[in-house]
């Protein structure tokens, strides 16, 4: 069964107003070095998913949001994938709100792998009034 370890990823930062993003950006450097990098200031969601995709250097890559704070325990997960999962575009994980204490996928931690990301038409880039914002 394939695997994916999230240490043996790029992990791409993503933020545009968050106010405290930076502070949030040296925490995630200091769990992860030099395989922190950061994407700031895009317009868009698709433009910004795309601007992630072109910055990382492994297939798949994990995004962290702007407003987010990476759990340690997280960088020592081995993610075994279903063989029929094993070339998946995106995998997503829950993320707990401190505010309401409800744990959900919006806001949680993605991995993506690069070309899903270069392919797809979202938000203000898509082609279908359901998905454009």
């Amino acid at each position: 069964m394939p695997t994916l370890e999230p240490r043996d990823l790029d992990v791409i930062f993503l933020s545009y107003r968050e106010p405290r993003a930076d502070s949030f950006f040296s925490q995630l450097q200091l769990q992860v070095g030099d395989r922190a990098k950061r994407v700031h200031g895009v317009e868009g969601y698709d433009a910004a998913h795309k601007a992630a995709a072109e910055k990382a250097e492994t297939d798949y890559f994990i995004l962290v949001d702007g407003d987010a704070i990476v759990h340690d325990k997280f960088w020592n997960l081995r993610i075994r994938l279903p063989n029929q999962n094993a070339e998946a575009g995106a995998f997503s994980f829950c993320a707990r709100n401190v505010v309401n204490d409800l744990c959900y996928g919006y806001g949680g931690l993605k991995i993506w792998h690069r070309d899903f990301i270069r392919e797809m038409r979202t938000h203000e880039n898509s082609d279908h009034n359901s998905t454009a914002m």
